[in-house]
């Protein structure tokens, strides 16, 4: 089995290859490509049946897998071909939209059943396994019944449908506009307002918008529909088609309008959430001026006020770059390397995370997932120790070709080549601080199979942000492998040039500790938190950082910890809160007690409290 699934990548490779050299025509490409994702996605399909199944054969997992990246193999070789004959695409999307319209559909006839007492309901106040296009839910449900994986495919085929709507490379034949006049009456129920639909917000403003862009762009007069949002419309496109500008001040306008359409409710339903999030991804974080990337960010939050968990799932992908496609941008575009892109989808996640009008919402189980996954990220991110094997492949790449061109210039001057315009006269301190500062350096990227260091360390900021600003959201688990992982990057990781990577530990330390600390100040404390054998490890770290640790800096950064770790034993300890006021049991005394002067007096939840008092005496 595992050998199979060793050789499957050669494979596809080798099969879509011949499929390329063979010069099949369009039409069967795009029929092989249909057929293959169908199966994928429609893969095991099964209705309810009481009758019992005990044979899986039909669901074999290695064939699901193939289908899957036979599919990606296709979609990224014949991507042209399937944009300009986008007729099959637009049939899977059909079938797509139609299943979960079915699904809308049962589960708001089963939310009106469960409303009436009838013997036929029963059978609808317990969940049976829900199965989404073939496959068992792995998601996290959400409040209305329907799960996360089902929307962002339900989202990801509008936005692609836009795509292909929008197009200039679109043949407006009468097969195209058959195909979209079928997908017309699901669009226009998705776009409806039913009282018991499962459907996000994000899906209803997609498919209005689709609506009004089908029913004008295939140009057929008896669909047309009124555009309320026409002007908004077309600033834009205006807006998207200036990203792109070889002017930096029109790319950096283009953002800034941008901005303001999403942050309007008035026209914020026009915006198609994926697409516009990967093309500021491939246009505006790549961009190599400062002040145009810089503008993206904010761009990107807020989008995540409009649907975050698409632009959190997008901007985790590109974060993590487990297929290792930022590779791809050095070629792609030389200012900006595949390092600081994701560096730069780090500051956007950062930005995300401080947002408050993000997590301020109305949907507590969806908010609560995404920032599990952006914290999962993080974590994988800061503690992985590989495997990026075509990284590694392009750094020796590019190092013999440095050699290489070296030599041959070497060879062509006759000798060792010459500065023609030699650096001013170091002095030897200046000399040992730069030849320190090249070896820390290069010490960041040379980390064989391990991520580079500065990722590591953007991956700790953003962890450490995450416990201090939203640890009311966060898993107790979450908490334990962050707190692990700091601890063995102090003790472990001591080389000088890893000094970055332990000061971003020690600070997710004190972001913990900042963040337990506002749950003791709102009274929420005891949801999540270290335990006191934790507490005690975490002290002894510190202290042994803080007396053996090579960087200053760190060990400012550990005194800091530590004091704080102190400050907040004596105010769990003792009940301190920011008021000022001294919390401590009274034995539930209440009023004027017998034979003395004093009345303790009620907090506003009911719980004693004892003002400090001055009494002066000789």
């Amino acid at each position: 089995m595992f050998v199979r699934i060793e050789g499957l990548d050669e494979q596809m490779s080798t099969f879509v290859r011949l499929l390329s050299e063979a010069s099949v025509d369009d039409d069967t490409v795009s029929t092989i490509f249909l057929n293959v994702t169908r199966r994928w996605l429609f893969a095991g399909r099964t209705h309810r049946s009481n009758r019992l199944n005990l044979s899986d054969e039909e669901n074999d997992p290695l064939e699901v897998l193939s289908n899957a990246k036979l599919s990606e193999a296709m979609a990224r070789e014949f991507k042209d071909k399937f944009a300009t004959h986008p007729k099959h695409i637009m049939e899977l999307i059909k079938q797509l939209l139609e299943e979960y319209v079915e699904r809308c559909k049962s589960l708001s006839k089963r939310q009106e059943n469960l409303k009436e007492a009838k013997y036929a309901s029963i059978g609808d106040i317990v969940h049976h396994e829900d199965y989404d296009f073939g496959h068992v839910l792995q998601s996290k449900p959400q409040p209305n019944g329907m799960d996360l994986n089902s929307e962002d495919l339900v989202s990801f085929s509008l936005s692609l449908l836009n795509t292909l709507v929008n197009s200039s490379d679109l043949q407006k034949g009468p097969e195209t506009l058959a195909v979209a006049s079928s997908i017309l009456p699901f669009l226009r129920y998705l776009a409806e307002d039913h009282p018991n639909g499962p459907k996000s917000s994000t899906i209803t403003n997609s498919a209005a918008n689709l609506v009004v862009i089908i029913t004008s762009s295939l140009g057929n007069p008896s669909l047309t529909a009124e555009d309320p949002v026409g002007v908004f419309r077309t600033t834009l496109n205006s807006s998207l088609s200036n990203l792109t500008s070889p002017d930096p001040p029109s790319r950096a306008w283009a953002l800034s309008g941008l901005r303001t359409i999403i942050t309007n409710p008035a026209s914020s339903t026009i915006i198609d959430v994926p697409f516009v999030t990967h093309l500021i991804l491939s246009a505006s974080v790549t961009d190599p001026d400062s002040y145009v990337y810089t503008a993206a960010v904010p761009v990107l939050v807020a989008l995540a006020t409009i649907s975050l968990h698409l632009v959190t799932r997008i901007l985790i992908d590109a974060f993590l770059d487990t297929d290792e496609k930022s590779l791809s941008l050095e070629t792609e575009n030389g200012s900006v390397s595949g390092l600081e892109f994701r560096l730069r989808i780090g500051e956007a996640l950062n930005g995300i995370v401080l947002g408050n009008e993000v997590w301020a919402d109305k949907e507590a189980t969806p908010r609560t997932y995404d920032i599990h996954m952006i914290s999962e990220a993080t974590l994988t991110l800061a503690s992985r120790r590989g495997q990026r094997p075509k990284t590694i492949s392009a750094r020796k790449e590019a190092a013999k070709k440095e050699v290489q061109e070296k030599e041959e210039g070497e060879k062509a001057w006759g000798g060792p080549i010459p500065a023609f315009y030699p650096e001013e006269k170091e002095t030897r301190r200046q000399q040992e601080e730069r030849e320190s500062l090249e070896r820390v350096v290069k010490g960041w990227e040379d980390t064989a199979e391990q991520e580079d260091v500065r990722l590591r360390t953007s991956a700790l900021s953003i962890l450490g942000l995450i416990l201090e600003r939203r640890l009311e959201m966060v898993q107790q688990t979450i908490v334990d492998t962050a707190v692990e992982i700091m601890l063995n990057i102090l003790v472990l990781e001591v080389e000088p040039e890893k000094s970055i990577l332990r000061r971003a530990a020690t600070l997710v330390s004190m972001g913990l500790l900042k963040g337990m600390d506002r749950a003791f100040e709102e009274r929420s404390e005891g949801k999540v938190g270290l335990e006191t054998g934790k507490l005690d490890e975490v002290e002894r770290v510190m202290k042994w950082v803080h007396n053996e640790d090579l960087d200053d800096m760190v060990r400012g950064h550990a005194e800091s910890v530590l004091e704080g770790l102190a400050t907040w034993r004596m105010k769990t300890w003792f009940g301190l809160r920011a008021e000022g006021a001294l919390e401590a049991p009274r034995f539930e005394l209440e009023g004027r007690l017998r034979g003395l002067t004093v009345s303790p007096q009620l907090c506003d939840e009911g719980q004693m409290q004892v003002k400090p008092g001055i009494e002066e005496i000789e």
